[in-house]
């Protein structure tokens, strides 16, 4: 199981947006949605224009039904990145 030496690593690294946005998705693969948007929040601070984070973490929010959380995190994702696919599909 990855999700054990992710949470690991990111315990020697807890600045590394990688392994938090990693350890989100992990939460998700396990329906644990809680989990999944503390790192996946953790991920967008850590690295916040990296586009894929934005879409992760709005579509955690838009399962957890916070949908205005998951359009303002859109709308963050595309001032960072105005022609990423996802985000536009997304808002």
């Amino acid at each position: 199981e990855e999700l054990p030496l992710l949470l690991r690593d990111f315990s020697y690294a807890p600045q590394n947006a990688a392994i938090a946005s990693r350890i989100g998705l992990a939460y998700y693969l396990q329906t644990d949605l809680q989990n999944a948007h503390r790192y996946l929040q953790k991920a967008v601070e850590l690295g916040p224009t990296v586009a894929d984070y934005s879409v992760y973490l709005a579509l955690i929010l838009e399962k957890l039904e916070r949908f205005e959380e998951a359009l303002a995190e859109v709308r963050r994702g595309l001032s960072h990145s105005p022609e990423h696919p996802e985000l536009l599909a997304l808002q």
